[in-house]
């Protein structure tokens, strides 16, 4: 049971499964209740709200903001201890080996150092990945910006022309194939800029 629910439930005397799940809904207001008015039971109803309201917390954002806390103007020590030891609830440290833990500070180290913002972004867009994981995906996003730009490079207008099957003869082939050869003897074969 999480502390929000103890605090929730402590107070309660008489509690039973039978009333948990009205004792909840007396307490929260209608807009809430909406959420969970097809729950049968207390813990169906938790898990909805749970989901709604306790977002999952992006750890490798909050050991990067750990690691760059500095301390403050007019902070004294002890406040800026306090504040250092908040920001490290976020940060989910487990007990590791050292190994382990050698790959999260290089990962950490690695998306915090990355020069194309873009490629930060969309790593940070995970709540947790590996080392691993950050590197093939950093190398998937890079790759595809490097693409994505030889294509704004080969930009040349296609031009074509759509004709009816039933238009189709010998002699129509060669009239439109002149009046191809004469477009194409005009045309210059400039390079497209796009504006």
């Amino acid at each position: 049971m999480a502390p929000l629910e103890k605090n929730f439930l402590v107070g309660i005397k008489t509690l039973t499964e039978e009333n948990e799940l009205p004792l909840l809904s007396y307490y929260v207001t209608s807009n809430v209740y909406q959420f969970f008015t097809d729950c049968t039971t207390y813990t169906e109803a938790i898990a909805i709200l749970y989901s709604l309201f306790i977002k999952k917390r992006n750890v490798i954002f909050a050991r990067h903001c750990l690691s760059t806390r500095n301390q403050q103007t007019e902070e004294t020590v002890s406040k800026y201890l306090h504040v250092l030891n908040q920001l490290s609830k976020d940060c989910d440290f487990t007990e590791v080996k050292a190994e382990e833990y050698r790959k999260e500070y290089i990962r950490d180290a690695f998306i915090r150092g990355l020069k194309c913002p873009r490629i930060r972004q969309r790593l940070l867009e995970k709540t947790s990945m590996t080392l691993d994981q950050a590197f093939e995906q950093a190398g998937t996003l890079e790759s595809a910006k490097v693409h994505a730009a030889s294509y704004m490079g080969n930009s040349f207008p296609v031009q074509s022309a759509a004709m009816k099957i039933d238009d189709f003869s010998e002699e129509t082939l060669a009239t439109d194939l002149k009046k191809a050869s004469f477009v194409e003897m005009t045309c210059t074969h400039e390079p497209f800029v796009q504006l």
